[in-house]
């Protein structure tokens, strides 16, 4: 238990003292009286940790054993943005505000607050989150590649998109899927060389892809593995 435990926070106005809860649709649940200090609660989860340990390995199972549709819909406790090497725990605290609004604690710890019980108001701030990494990350990586294989671009716009990874106009403009953030490296770096030869072919022919084997020989495996990349992208984000 050496990683840091994912875990969500409940003020409970009834809760007289602090206890921990652990199910398979939420996970580690740390209920709290109100005025309880948050800061404390690290200890605590060091202090139980054997017993986090065996509910883990319990629910693991249980989760492991269950029909896809028992978790699909769930909030994240934990996001993994492999393409950029990036961790995320996720807390989520309950207050009167009508709203949830989200902050970086610290690297590697997002909170979410308000009304965290809406897994719809949730979803659209973690989306705006990942967006905002997306123009964080993904543009100058793209800016990146494209001065390594001499293929200059004007502008790049990051957003959710449904299916498409990426796309390039007319007018030089690249245009990104956040989503990417989810992917290996070398997959993201092959869309990025995959929309910056439409700079040059502004279609799929035989002479696109041979310009394109040009810049990126592996490109085949690589174009296979985009193809089923949209199958690890979490429900939340979709």
């Amino acid at each position: 238990m050496s990683d840091p435990v994912p875990y969500q926070i409940r003020i409970s106005p009834r809760c007289r003292n602090v206890y921990l809860r652990m199910s398979l649709e939420r996970g580690l649940e740390v209920v709290v009286p109100r005025n309880y200090q948050l800061s404390k609660i690290p200890e605590l989860i060091a202090a139980k940790r054997n017993w986090i340990q065996r509910n883990r390995l319990r629910f693991e199972k249980q989760r492991a054993d269950s029909p896809p549709e028992v978790s699909q819909d769930t909030l994240p406790l934990e996001i993994d943005l492999v393409a950029v090497g990036q961790k995320w725990r996720v807390e989520y605290v309950p207050s009167d505000l009508g709203r949830v609004t989200l902050r970086e604690i610290e690297p590697g710890l997002l909170r979410l607050s308000g009304n965290v019980e809406s897994k719809l108001a949730c979803r659209r701030v973690l989306q705006i989150w990942l967006v905002r990494k997306g123009e964080q990350t993904l543009g100058p990586w793209l800016k990146q590649v494209s001065d390594e294989i001499g293929l200059p671009f004007k502008k790049t716009s990051v957003r959710l998109q449904r299916s498409r990874w990426g796309s390039c106009s007319r007018h030089a403009t690249i245009s990104l899927n956040a989503k990417l953030l989810f992917l290996k490296p070398e997959l993201v770096r092959y869309l990025f060389i995959h929309e910056l030869c439409h700079l040059v072919h502004m279609n799929h022919s035989c002479r696109y892809w041979e310009f394109v084997g040009k810049k990126e020989p592996g490109y085949k495996e690589l174009d296979k593995g985009m193809r089923t990349g949209m199958r690890i992208v979490p429900r939340w984000c979709k």
